[in-house]
Formats: C-alpha cells, structure tokens, sequence
C-alpha cells in the first residue's frame, strides 16, 4: 500500500488564495485506490516510515479522523512535501497516473510557491470537507506586551579615531544584546576595572566599527555620545550616494556615483577594491558606511541585473522604458533625492496610479456601453501603446476582456495613421465569439476572419482591413503572409498559448511586425515565472534579460523576483469581488464555437440525409404528424452532433468536439481563479461523457439527472463541500426547486430553446443566498440549428419555446416549413 496526494493542476491560483484543495487516497496492492475513511489503522502499518509520518500530520490536521478531500493551507503543504521529500506520493488531479517531478527546488511546479519552512511542529488546524461542516474557527491574535519604560543609564559612547570606549550598562537596558554582539563581533574587549566599559584601541578598526556600526548605535534607544566624541570625530564624514538617469530614445542611462567631498574617484575605487572602509583625503577622512555600500549594491545591482554586480564608485548601465517603472522605486530608495526624467516620471505615475490615466477617446456610443473598470482597462492599454509598451490585461473570466481589447483597437484606428489593420489571435474555438463581438459593438470596424480552406493568401488582402481575426494554428501555417504585413496593434487572447516560448505559437506571433502588442489571459503565472518571462518575449522583444541558465538556486530566485517585480505595472488584474460595485448581478455571455472538421463533416452528413429523407415521405404521401416526428428527430441528431458526435457515434475521437475542447478550458479556468461551476444538458448521455472526462482527471463532482435516487444528498454535498468544483445536472432533473449558491459559474452546454426554462436553470446560482456574482454562459456552435433557432427566436419566441420537447410536438403551431429551415 502507498501514500497518494492529488494536487489541483492551476496550482499558483490556489498559493494566491492560500487555499489548496487535495485528495488523499491509498493505492492498494493491485493496484485499486482507497479512500482513507475506509482503511484501518492496521493497514498503515506497511507504509514506509515517512508516508506514515505524512497520514499522520494530515489526521492530526483533521482533528485525528482522515478525510479524502481537505484543504490544505500553504504551511501545510510546505510541511507534506518536507515529509514526503524525493517519493513519488504527489500527482496532478488531471494527470493522476503520472507521478509529479522533484528537482532541485522541490516539488515541480509547487515548492516555488511554498513559504520556507520553520524548524517548529506545523500540526495546525485545518479546514476538513464533510457534510457536517461548520464556519472554521477565528485565529486568536494574542496580544503583543510593550517592555517597561527604562530608568536606568543610557549607553555612552566615548573616543576618538584612535580609540573607542563604551559603557554598557546591565542586561536590563533595551538594547543591550543587540549592543554586546556588535562589541564582540568588532572586538572590544571589557576594562577589568569597570565591567561596563568596553575598549577598542586600533585606529584602524575604530574606522571601520565607525563606518558599518556608528549609524545603528545613533538609533539604538537610550545611548549618547560624548560632546568629546563628536568634537573629535567632527572631520570623519560620511561618502554619499549619488543616482542620475538620463533618457534618450529607447534606452534610459543611469548613473550611480559615490562622492566623498572632493576626493577623486580613483581614491573611492581603491578603496572599494581593496575592502576597505574609510579612507584619508586631505583633513578628513571619509567612511564608505555599511549602509552606503548595501544602498550601492542594492541600485547597481538592479540596474544591471546581476545579483553579484560589484560596487563601483561610478557605475553607467543601459535599461530599457520596461525597467524603468519598477527600478524607480529602488532608486529613490536608494538615493531620496533621485529625479527621473520627465518622459520617465510621466509614464512611470499613469502605471503605478492608474486615476492618473486621461479618459479614453472612445466611438459613439461606447461610453454608455463601457463600465467604469472597463474605459479604465482601455486607458490604461492605450497609455502603454502610446509609450511603446505592451500589457497583459488580467481580468478574471466574465469581466469582459475582449470588448476592452476590441475598444482599443477602435480608439487606435479613431485616431487615423498610414498602418490601421489590427490583428487577434486566439483558440480556434474562440474564433466566431470575437468576430461577433466585433460585429455587434464596432460595425465600423472592417473585419476578416481568417480561417479555413478558403482564407487569404496574400498580405495586401489583409491589409484592407482594419481587424483581421485568426487562430494560433492558422498563424503558424501562414506566418509567411503575417509577417509581411505591418500590422497597428496586436493581441493575443488565451495567452497561455504563448506560455512556451520554444513552442510554433510564441515563435510566430513574436516574428510579427507591430506597433504595439497587447496579451488577454486569467492566468498570466500559472506554473513558473518562465511563463511570464515567454510572455514578455512576445510583449517587449529584448526589453528584459532572461533567466540566467546554470544559476545557482539564490541568484535564481533573485532574477524570477526581479522579472516579476518589472513586469508588475504592465499586469492589470481585477476580480468580480473588487469591481462588484460596477457590474450587474448576473453577467450573461454567448460562447460562439466553430465545429471541428470531423464534426462539419458529420453533421452536413445527417443534414444532407435528413433533407433526403424527409423529400421522400412527402413525395410517398405521409402524414403531417409523421412528417412533423421525423422532421424533430433530426434535428435532435444534429443537435446531437454539435455537442458531441459521440452521441451518435461512440467511435467518434473525444477531441472531434469543439464544445468538449471549450468546456475544458472554461473548466481549468474556473479551477485557476477559484470559481464552482453548474454544468446544464439536456442530453444525459452528454453529461456521462462529461462526468467519464472529469473522472480521468480525478476532479470531483456531483452529480443528478431524472434517474437519480439521492437528489438531496448532491445537492448537500456541493453545497457543504467547497472542494467540488463542478456540478453535472440534466436541465430537467436540475432545472427547478434546487439551491445551489455554492456554485458562481453557469454554463448551458447546449442551449434550451424555452428562455424562461433556461433563466430558471440559472437561477439555481443566482437566488437569495448568493455572495458572489454569477456569470451564465451559453455554448452556440456556428452555422448550425443551434444558431439559426437563435436568430429565429425574437421573431416566433411564442412558438418556439416548446419546439425541440417531442412530447409535445402534437401541440406544436410550428409549421413544417419552418422546421424544415432549421434543418
């Protein structure tokens, strides 16, 4: 028997939220998987020592009873993998076969997460998911005692350059630890006379005790320097730090420059070269202070990105507009009078206050259309195309990324200029969805969509246009075409698409030729920073280093936080939570898909037969009625086939169905931002296949449709077990009489032609009781009945409401002519 631990596959979503839902379960012999609730504590007994020690840290987590599904907070899973170091215990939820990687780090693609560890037992109690769950504990914050006011003597410094004295007075003194390790590590030694004073008689060393100890003895509570002191120090100064930045085109120079009165750099160079930490020029001598050279290191460091950059008296290094926002932070740190430039400053304050951005010129209309969060999403886009930068809108799912991407693109082409054509990329499923949007909110935009067998083969075709739409793979295919186009702005949706920068995807889109480059995606971070790094190739090509190769683990860790500290004003992330004030209650969105060839080819099939077959029995003189049932029962085949072929045909390739495609991206989506989903069907068959998909990936789930028996006992476990992600129900088996406010995401796999009955299925999630907002979306495959009954509906809404229940078709006032057009 052995240990398993399934870990969610979006794993930096969870570390955001501090949050980890896993599962625990035991591999028997043969090798079949137990829930832990089912074994005896006998059975543990052949686990390996450390596996043994992993069950029980997670029973002493779950107030001693062992549960199949918890959730972890980031402590204790630092702890887990500390005990489980090097097994093969830990397995991604929708690979649950192959076991997770260790490397040097840790655990791939989780230790990166984890805090480091304290040397102290990290049995804490945590959230255990079962029915009779109740709210979890408060943590008591204990109070922090202030140490009694001190009435004794003060330290008391006393000396010269040639020597120092000073008294320490008893252990009561709030300063006195910290005090006796500084005078032992600088080698003091106590008068035996006086057991308080302490004495150091070497010039030499009285320097450099002064240089890197006299600033933390002036802060030190209770302590005083003799007025004979300071008479005989008066002409040891201090060197000082001096930052310059000049800008010129695309590249920013900084200078750093330490000064010491008017000592000539090479004097400051030798010292620095030769460790020493004060130096003699004229009457005075200077000190190159600990905190100098730390403030020194800190700017030269990041301004060359190299962790180990010496410190020179004059350093010149070249950083690009990128850096330059997040390295002015570390600048006037370092150096509080440091004045940026003023194309530096403008651009620098719009992106760390963005109420500093000018509103957007939008198209007619727009500015009633746009929420407030939105037009600020626009102005901060068009505020880094306008400074030759790009961004990644972050936005959680359901905000409405695309119709802020696509009121960039209008406001671009507004302003007018000899390049106007824009380009998208995204998933070929996501292809119709943008051209409709583009359709609806910006009819003045000339769009093509560039796609399948009969798309354009020459670049001055696309550049007629002002928004040319294509998929990631087109791109590759036709790169030749693409990159002979100078194209106004480009943007990438889905970026996870560009996560691998060796991939065909990151190289095309980063060969193309553009003013500025935009990004869309949930999940700029999901696994590593290498994931951020491939998408600022594609952003700002050569705007920053990466990640040094064969690094050792520190200056590793120091560059991935660097790039992440670079990238951050150019990541504009926003939740439904932090905007809730700004959106409606229930956000309603229209996923448009494209069918896959396999599927295009099956369903003109059935079409053409249908067609076929239906001629024949009016020719042979059938009946209305049987005209009408045969009629209905092709169009659920070709309702069928755009959802999943396999419905017809279990032989069908899984991957043939573009709605399965979607659904599994909407899927990790929710999983990544935290959200539970309510999946509606009218197929039962359909949501087998979707609960078969959810079990191969080890993801829970409830499930109900009209055959099940334990109604009540689904709908309790969704609601009381946050760690189920997704909920399986038929459309009339789950529509009506259910609560189920667990749930934030909605989605209609296949659409209900009665709106009323649809609305009523959403509102499963959307009722009394609900926190969050809900957003509903709608699968549409394009040039199918699904979307000629959509555009059909304002115009018979009445007539339709009941057109596709066969137990009603009797009752029907449809004509068979206009069933027959459906089809």
């Amino acid at each position: 028997m052995r240990l398993r631990i399934l870990l969610p596959p979006a794993f930096s979503g969870c570390a955001q939220r501090n949050a980890v839902p896993a599962k625990v379960e035991l591999a028997g012999p043969a090798g079949q998987r137990i829930p832990p609730e089912k074994c005896q504590v006998n059975d543990f007994a052949d686990l390996p020592d450390a596996e043994r020690s992993a069950l029980f840290a997670l029973s002493k987590w779950c107030d001693g009873k062992l549960a199949s599904f918890l959730q972890l907070n980031l402590d204790q899973t630092a702890e887990l993998i500390r005990l489980l170091q090097g097994l093969d215990c830990f397995f991604v939820a929708n690979s649950p076969d192959e076991p997770m990687r260790w490397i040097s780090t840790g655990l791939e693609g989780v230790s990166e997460y984890l805090p480091a560890l304290e040397q102290k037992p990290a049995f804490k109690k945590i959230r255990t998911i079962k029915s009779d769950q109740g709210i979890p504990e408060q943590q008591k914050i204990k109070a922090i005692k202030e140490p009694p006011d001190y009435l004794g003597p003060p330290i008391e410094v006393e000396g010269s350059t040639e020597y120092l004295r000073i008294i320490l007075p008893g252990s009561e003194h709030p300063a006195y630890a910290k005090t006796l390790k500084m005078l032992r590590d600088s080698n003091f030694l106590r008068d035996r006379s006086h057991r308080h004073w302490w004495w150091l008689r070497d010039p030499s060393k009285v320097l450099d005790f002064l240089a890197f100890n006299r600033e933390e003895l002036e802060n030190a509570p209770q302590t005083e320097f003799t007025g004979n002191f300071l008479r005989l120090t008066a002409k040891v100064k201090k060197a000082v730090l001096k930052i310059e930045a000049e800008e010129n085109d695309d590249q920013i120079e900084i200078r750093t420059m330490i000064e010491a009165g008017n000592a000539p750099v090479e004097k400051i160079e030798q010292a620095l070269a030769t460790g020493r930490n004060h130096f003699k020029h004229g009457e005075n001598t200077y000190l190159l202070t600990k905190d100098l050279r730390q403030r020194a290191a800190q700017a030269q460091s990041h301004a060359s990105g190299r962790l180990d950059a010496p410190v020179l008296a004059r350093s010149s290094h070249l950083v690009s507009r990128f850096e330059s926002t997040s390295l002015e932070h570390i600048l006037i740190e370092t150096d509080p009078k440091f004045q940026p430039p003023p194309k530096w400053k403008k651009r620098a304050i719009a992106l760390r206050d963005l109420s500093c951005l000018p509103p957007p010129k939008l198209s007619d209309g727009m500015e009633k259309i746009l929420r407030p969060y939105q037009a600020l999403g626009v102005a901060w886009m068009l505020h880094l195309f306008d400074h030759e930068l790009g961004g990644i809108l972050a936005d959680e799912m359901g905000l409405g990324k695309t119709l802020q991407a696509l009121s960039l693109i209008s406001a671009l082409r507004k302003r007018g200029g000899p390049v106007k054509t824009s380009l998208v990329l995204c998933p070929a499923t996501l292809l119709e969805n943008w051209k409709r949007e583009a359709e609806r909110f910006f009819p003045g935009l000339a769009t093509y969509l560039h796609h399948g067998p009969k798309r354009a083969n020459a670049p001055s075709f696309l550049s007629r246009f002002d928004l040319v739409i294509t998929s990631y793979g087109t791109l590759t295919r036709d790169l030749e075409i693409f990159r002979e186009v100078p194209f106004l702005c480009v943007i990438g949706d889905e970026a996870q698409h560009l996560r691998n920068r060796k991939s065909q995807n990151a190289k095309a889109a980063t060969a193309l030729h553009s003013e500025g480059r935009m990004l869309l995606t949930g999940t700029p971070v999901e696994n590593s920073v290498s994931d951020l790094t491939s998408l600022l190739d594609f952003l700002l090509p050569g705007a920053h280093p990466p990640l040094p190769s064969g690094a050792r683990a520190e200056e590793r860790t120091w560059s991935e936080q660097r790039i992440l500290k670079q990238a951050g004003p150019y990541v504009l992330r926003r939740t439904k939570r932090e905007v809730a004030p700004e959106l409606p209650q229930k956000i309603e969105q229209t996923i448009y898909l494209q069918l896959s060839v396999e599927q295009r080819n099956r369903y003109e099939e059935i079409r053409r037969s249908a067609e076929l077959e239906l001629d024949r029995l009016a020719d042979s003189g059938a009946s209305e009625g049987a005209l009408r049932m045969k009629t209905l029962t092709q169009l659920l085949r070709l309702r069928q086939v755009c959802c999943d072929p396999r419905l017809i045909d279990p032989s069908f390739d899984p991957f043939a169905s573009c709605k399965l495609r979607c659904f599994r991206e909407l899927l990790y989506n929710c999983l990544e931002n935290g959200h539970r989903i309510l999946v509606f069907s009218q197929f039962v068959k359909l949501l087998k296949l979707l609960r078969q998909e959810l079990e191969q990936a080890s993801l829970s789930h409830c499930y109900l449709d009209g055959s099940s028996t334990d109604r009540m006992e689904q709908v309790d476990r969704f609601q009381e077990n946050e760690s189920i992600p997704v909920f399986l129900l038929s459309l009339k088996a789950g529509g009506v009489g259910l609560n189920l406010t667990g749930a934030d995401v909605v989605l209609h796999f296949d659409p209900w032609w009665n709106p009323a009955v649809e609305n009523q299925a959403s509102d499963r999630a959307h009722r009394i009781g609900q926190l969050k907002t809900v957003t509903v979306y709608k699968f549409i495959t394009v040039a199918t009945v699904e979307e000629k009954v959509l555009q059909l509906q304002n115009e018979k809404r009445k007539i339709l409401e009941n057109v596709f229940e066969e137990s009603e078709a009797a009752n029907l006032s449809l004509s068979l002519s206009d069933l027959r057009e459906l089809i």
